[in-house]
């Protein structure tokens, strides 16, 4: 989900479908200017072609509900970012908690502010390449209980905790 452009890692996305097994399949939300939805209009359409079926799928964006039907319908959300802009060191993308509290797994980059994150524990992470993309996708325990919703409201009881005190001075 989110923009699509090359700092976003939609692009490395698509080419890392190359290296998984037909049995994964893609299905993307997103948005972008005319040159980048045109370009990334003809990579899925070469990627379909070459795989001799449809396993990467666009859906345009979608909020609310939808946008909740659609999360819990996938089992793992994918959050690239370039981890070479400064920005990257502080930017923590709002969508690895959307995923978390829909109970996704997550695939992300390898950028400081996520691996030094309270949820870098339920993470699993890449370089920002397709072959690495496809390896920590691989990596997860798909057959295993995701430990998401747990670690969520663990994070909400510290949070509480933390603002008591700041309460009681």
């Amino acid at each position: 989900t989110g923009i699509i452009n090359d700092d976003r890692g939609a692009f490395l996305l698509l080419e890392s479908m190359k290296y998984l097994p037909s049995q994964y399949h893609l299905n993307i939300l997103g948005f972008g200017t005319e040159k980048n939805m045109n370009r990334f209009y003809d990579t899925m359409a070469r990627l379909n072609a070459e795989f001799g079926e449809e396993r990467i799928r666009f859906f345009g964006t979608k909020s609310g509900k939808d946008y909740s039907e659609f999360l819990i319908h996938n089992q793992i959300g994918i959050s690239l970012m370039d981890d070479d802009v400064h920005i990257s060191t502080n930017a923590f993308p709002s969508k690895i908690m959307s995923y978390l509290g829909h109970c996704l797994y997550v695939v992300s980059s390898k950028t400081a502010s996520i691996v030094n994150s309270k949820v870098a524990d339920v993470l699993y992470f890449c370089d920002n390449e397709p072959q690495s993309i496809a390896d920590a996708i691989l990596s997860v325990p798909l057959q295993e209980e995701n430990r998401a919703a747990e670690k969520l409201q663990e994070l909400e009881k510290d949070f509480i905790r933390n603002l008591e005190k700041v309460i009681e001075g």
